[in-house]
């Protein structure tokens, strides 16, 4: 029974580091975005140019983002997460690119417990 037990508590000591170490090489790589200022391939229609983003979260705009498609695409999350960064951050790209690094660092931590 004792060495059930440390094997439960070794495979969750193992699942943390690996999710760290994920963590960690995700920041690594990244991170360097954070310095970087918004690109011109789609940032203009998504972000700063687009009204709807810079205004910052509201119910007409969360609304606009599941019912209206943006730049030929239907993604209201997206949308959503960039009205959420323009509320504090206003057009600060490092803030914007740190959500999409954090969202990065979730979204490997989630596929690897999945998988």
């Amino acid at each position: 029974m004792h060495q059930i037990a440390r094997g439960k508590l070794t495979s969750r000591w193992t699942l943390t580091a690996v999710c760290v170490c994920l963590t960690v090489v995700t920041w690594v790589v990244f991170a360097q975005t954070l310095r970087y200022d918004f690109i011109n391939y789609d940032d203009p229609q998504y972000v700063y140019q687009n009204t709807r983003i810079t205004s910052g979260i509201g119910l007409s705009n969360i609304a606009c983002a599941f019912t209206h498609i943006h730049s030929g695409n239907w993604h209201p999350l997206t949308t959503i997460t960039h009205m959420l960064d323009c509320q504090p951050h206003a057009l600060n790209a490092g803030s914007h690119h740190c959500t999409n690094v954090l969202l990065h660092c979730l979204a490997v931590v989630l596929l690897f417990v999945a998988l």
